[in-house]
């Protein structure tokens, strides 16, 4: 299961709704980005309150590799891409 707390970003922001938009944002970014085979990774990535969350059984193994396996990352290219003008939607 791979876990992103939006930490770094919402230290700046106070207002949970907000919050909670950047990490829809930031799912639907990890979800393009996420390699398919069957679709189940892809289809375990979603926002939860201020945290994105894939709790596909074999998330940790794709985003990170193994020392038999090179890494796909999605999730941190998703946290990567998001700007400011990621925020102002956000806000809209």
């Amino acid at each position: 299961m791979m876990i992103w707390h939006g930490d770094k970003i919402l230290r700046r922001i106070e207002r949970k709704p907000i919050a909670g938009n950047i990490a829809e944002i930031i799912a639907d970014r990890a979800k393009q980005n996420a390699p398919v085979k069957s679709g189940a990774l892809r289809q375990s990535i979603h926002a939860e309150g201020d945290s994105v969350i894939a709790d596909a059984g074999h998330a940790s193994v794709v985003e990170l590799g193994t020392a038999t396996r090179a890494a796909k990352p999605y999730m941190r290219p998703a946290i990567e891409q998001f700007d400011n003008s990621d925020l102002m939607k956000s806000v809209r």
